[in-house]
């Protein structure tokens, strides 16, 4: 896998182990709260081909959102669910994660430590149903 140095800009550089690629790829987008807060910046098979490591970047502004316990999930696509009682539910993300694939990541009420560039992440491949409850307050920027 190529290797990316840190950035100098202050955003942070971070690799994804994933079971496959699926529709990311570079420029796919990377969203907190369906806000797009980074982006894909390569995709490679692992260097043991056990998986693909993606690399994302986290823009400056947004890096405190990712904590060591923050949770990496695919929204690539549209999901749906049929339920004898609940009738079907779709859920799908934003157009452009439909058409080309995208990153979404949930950090718990109790955000653990704050990560610097390098850090590796698994990327599951959908948020358990708790991770889209967790509403935890941290400060944007540099704090």
């Amino acid at each position: 896998m190529p290797r990316r140095s840190p950035p100098t800009d202050g955003s942070l550089l971070l690799t994804l182990r994933a079971h496959r690629r699926t529709a990311l790829r570079a420029g796919s987008p990377v969203s907190y709260r369906d806000i797009q807060v980074g982006q894909v910046v390569d995709a490679a098979l692992a260097d043991d081909a056990t998986g693909v490591d993606l690399v994302i970047t986290i823009d400056p502004g947004f890096a405190t959102l990712v904590r060591a316990n923050t949770r990496f999930y695919n929204v690539s696509g549209i999901t749906a669910d049929w339920g004898l009682f609940k009738g079907l539910d779709i859920r799908t993300d934003s157009l452009e994660s439909v058409v080309s694939g995208g990153i979404a990541f949930a950090t718990p009420d109790k955000p653990g430590e704050m990560v610097e560039s390098g850090r590796r992440f698994e990327l599951a491949d959908e948020p358990e149903d708790s991770w889209l409850k967790w509403q935890p307050r941290i400060p944007l920027g540099s704090g």
